[in-house]
């Protein structure tokens, strides 16, 4: 019976602005598509500029944050590791320098 019922157009609603389910969106045609979008809102109020992020989304930010941090520390010691390396290689070249003139270090 589903079938013979004639099919409804996507609204979106004003009081509750937003796009329709994956499974109804992926069943519109381009047209309706661009119409459904251009019906959102393309500003909304400063005072929902911050929503609530809830844990889903705080958890996924903090293990982002996690990564950030870790990547940072690794950057921090092979930027430690290359100095070291370069230090000690600039004390062998003065060495290698001193030698050659026949300098004692």
């Amino acid at each position: 019976m589903h079938d013979l019922m004639p099919f409804e157009p996507y609204h979106v609603a004003p009081d509750d602005p937003r796009s329709p389910p994956q499974e109804i969106w992926d069943a519109l045609s381009p047209e309706e598509r661009q119409r459904i979008v251009d019906s959102l809102p393309s500003e909304f109020p400063v005072s929902e500029a911050n929503p609530p992020e809830g844990v889903f989304h705080f958890e996924a930010s903090r293990a982002e944050l996690v990564q950030q941090l870790a990547e940072e520390s690794r950057l921090r010691a092979e930027e430690t590791q290359r100095r070291e390396d370069a230090e000690r290689q600039l004390a062998e070249a003065r060495a290698e320098i001193a030698r050659l003139r026949g300098e004692r270090a």
